[in-house]
Formats: C-alpha cells, structure tokens, sequence
C-alpha cells in the first residue's frame, strides 16, 4: 500500500501543472489527471484510516481560514448568474481543501516523508522544463512538436507551453520552481543536489518561453539576490560568496547578450508583441488592462457584489448578461465559459466579494507569517530554515506574477500551499511542540533522494 501510495504521489505531483496533458474536457471544464490522482489517495487514505481505525485529520489552524474560504465560495451562489460554474468552484476549492489536508497528514509521519515531497516537488519542475526545452527544439529542428499551442512563426519556432494551456500559464507555474531552486542554491542548502545547474537550466526555459511574466519573475529573484547580497557585504564586512557569484554570472550574460540584442534588435523586436513598446501592438497589455477594469466594474456595480460577490467562475457570465455595460459578448456556452479575469485579486474581490476577499488574503497572509517565523527560529535546523524560507518567497513570488494572467483554483498553486502549510506543521510539531506542547527531538529518516551541499 505505501509504495502504491508513494508511486501515485510522485506522479500526482509530475503531473500538477498538466492542463492539456491527461485532462478531459467537459463543455469548457477541465479535470486534470493530477485531480483524479489525488482523489484517489484521498480514497486511499480514507480506506486505510477506517480499516485501522485511526482516522486522524491534523490539527492545524490554518485549516480554519481554507474551509472558511469554502464557505465564501458557497455563499457567493446566492448571487451567481452561472450557478453551474461556480457550484463548480467551489466543489474544486473543496477538493484543493482536502487535498492540503492529506499532504499535511502525508508529511506529518515523519521527517522522511516532508524531505522527499519537497524533492520530488523540486525534480516535477526540471522535468516541466525539459519538455519545455524540447518543444522548442523539436519546432526548430522537425518544425513541430508535442502539445505545442502557440507559435512565433509557425512551422519555425513555438512558444514553450510545456503541459500548460499558453506560455504565461507555464511561466507562472515555474517561477515558484525557479525561485526555491535559486535561493537553495543561493544559501548553500545539504536537502539536494546540482542547485547551480539546475537553477539556471531553470531560468533559462523560462526566459526562453518568451512569457513576460516569465522575465520579471526572473528579473525579481536575481535583483533581490544581489540586493541580499550588497546588504550582506555592508553588514559582514566581507562579500556573499554566492552573491559574487551571481553578479559575475549576470555580468557576463549582459555582456553577452547586450550588444547581441542591439545587432539583432530588428529580428528579435517580435518577442515583444502585444506590450505597445518599439511600435509593437498592444494587445496583450490592453486586454489584460481592460479584462481587470471590467471586472473591478463588476464588483463595484452593486451593493450585495460589495460583500459576496457575483460567483466565483460567474464574472464572465455576469459581463455577458450586461453586454451594454461591459461590451462583452458570447454565442456560445464554452464562449461563456471561457471568459475569466485575468487577475487573481480582482477575481476574488469581484468573485466573493470583501467576505471572500478579507478571507482568502487573511489565509495568504497567514500562511507567510507562520512560515516567516519558522524561517528564523533558532529551534529548527538550518537545513530547514533554508527550505522554509524559500517555500515563503516563492509563495510570495507566485502570488505576485499570478496577477499578470491566471486564476487561483489551479491545482499548482493549491498544492505550493499545501506544502507551505505541511511544512509549518512539521516543524512546529517536529522542532517546537508535540500535541502535549513538550520539546521534542526529531529523528529524521533515511531517504530515497539524498542532496549534499554544492557550489
């Protein structure tokens, strides 16, 4: 049974980001293969626990604000005018609930267990970026590709998507990869091997995928790498040895890369489409603009929007019954489907109103403050003090570039919270406190993927 349980995990987490890879399509709904996994544990572990008798969900507080999210989904159906959709929701705000519950549950057996989900979590985004890597060599060398959904210049060179639906949708999936991968490296963390190649194999796929979210977030990590590093140097009075090495490292790709883009500037202008600069159209920034005034018109249209909203997964629907007020139109059901906002914030706000919203930023919140305090707590060994912390900024990191263009139900970000959360639980209940509120001193187990510390 637990090697059946480990296997299915491991591919439940490989699989987390998929939205076309293994997914069934149901009139514009999509049930990801990674969902239908994580079902099955859940049936698992209920299974197990009746039989033994032990069914024990963990006591964490920060269940409390995760169910009461739930809630502010249900309670935003009484003003829905897509009752389907957002009934929907909040059966997959449910399910990511549950599905944080088991990883907490997973992670708690021992330290054994929290060590591999973490590395096992860090591999699923090497891998994502290997087929990203090979998308876009496959267009150039064969001039096509698997799952490629958008190109630069058709038949010649595709936009990396790896298993998402655009190139946004996989920047923002893998920038919480990049960002722990770095700072693991960058703090010089024992938990797993090849940090420096692997971080900036990373990087690499994700500038690469040609999403301008993507640079940014990369653009984020390495300047608050440096900024860390000059403040360092002031402090210690001597330099960050990684720090140095990050500033020679991006000293000479801009070298490098700098007088190529000024001799190759005509040719390589169209990676900027759609943002309005150098005479480029501005599509892509202007709908994405439009797309969150709109929806900020949503909730501030009507009293009752103010305090539940009009349905998480209805504010396309709501733009459409009002197509005089929002300009907005569809002439079919998976036209109707399909709208979204594409700002987190604004969705949740517009969604489920100030409840739902004060709900979900006191969850978000929440979870970074318990994790800062881990972070620095004397009490925790170094090895998982550097793991919280770069749980911690790249949560953050993650819940900044999703403002650019995606929603907050995907499975990846539900499961990046999870192990935030099965993090905090371990090392308080591990390091801090047992149930009875005793100091106790874990005995870490062997595992299966073994990390030492690495230049």
């Amino acid at each position: 049974m637990n090697k059946t349980i480990r296997s299915t995990l491991f591919i439940s987490i490989f699989l987390i980001s998929s939205d076309i890879f293994l997914a069934i399509e149901f009139s514009g709904a999509t049930v990801r293969a990674s969902q239908i996994l994580f079902l099955l544990l859940f049936i698992l572990w209920t299974y197990s626990s009746i039989k033994s008798k032990r069914f024990v969900i963990p006591r964490e507080k920060l269940f409390i604000p995760m169910f009461l999210f739930c809630f502010s989904v249900l309670l935003s159906l009484l003003n829905s005018e897509f009752i389907l959709k957002t009934s929907i929701y909040f059966l997959w705000a449910l399910f990511n609930t549950f599905m944080i519950i088991y990883i907490v549950q997973y992670a708690k057996k021992s330290l054994a267990n929290l060590d591999w989900l973490i590395k096992v979590y860090l591999y699923s985004f090497v891998f994502a970026a290997a087929f990203g890597l090979y998308q876009l060599l496959s267009s150039v060398i064969f001039g096509q590709g698997p799952l490629i959904t958008q190109w630069w210049k058709i038949g010649t060179l595709a936009r990396i998507n790896g298993f998402n639906f655009e190139p946004t949708f996989f920047a923002n999936y893998m920038i919480a990869g990049a960002a722990m991968w770095f700072i693991l490296w960058f703090k010089r963390s024992s938990l797993i091997k090849y940090k420096f190649v692997l971080t900036f194999f990373l990087f690499a796929v994700i500038i690469a995928s040609s999403a301008r979210s993507g640079w940014i977030g990369i653009a984020i990590i390495v300047f608050a790498g440096i900024l860390y590093s000059i403040f360092y140097s002031i402090k210690n009075s001597r330099m960050h040895k990684q720090g140095l090495k990050l500033i020679i490292i991006v000293a000479v790709c801009l070298v490098i890369a700098i007088p190529l883009i000024i001799i190759y500037f005509d040719k390589l202008v169209f990676l900027l489409a759609g943002t309005g600069l150098f005479g480029e159209e501005t599509k892509s920034y202007s709908l994405r603009f439009t797309r969150i005034l709109q929806t900020m018109g949503v909730f501030k249209d009507h009293p009752v929007n103010w305090f539940i909203g009009v349905g998480l997964g209805a504010i396309g629907a709501y733009m459409i019954n009002r197509p005089d007020q929002f300009g907005i139109g569809a002439t079919s059901f998976e036209g109707i489907w399909s709208i979204e906002p594409s700002n987190v914030a604004t969705e949740a706000l517009a969604g489920m109103g100030i409840i739902g919203f004060v709900i979900g930023a006191w969850l978000l919140v929440y979870i970074a403050l318990r994790l800062w305090r881990i972070s620095f707590d004397s009490r925790i060994g170094e090895k998982y003090r550097v793991v919280s912390q770069s749980l911690l900024w790249s949560f953050i990191l993650q819940i900044l570039i999703l403002q650019f263009n995606a929603t907050f139900l995907r499975p990846y970000i539900w499961f990046h919270m999870g192990l935030c959360i099965a993090m905090v639980h371990c090392m308080e209940h591990y390091f801090i406190k047992n149930s009875s509120g005793e100091n106790i001193t874990p005995v870490p187990l062997r595992t299966t993927i073994t990390g030492n510390k690495d230049t």
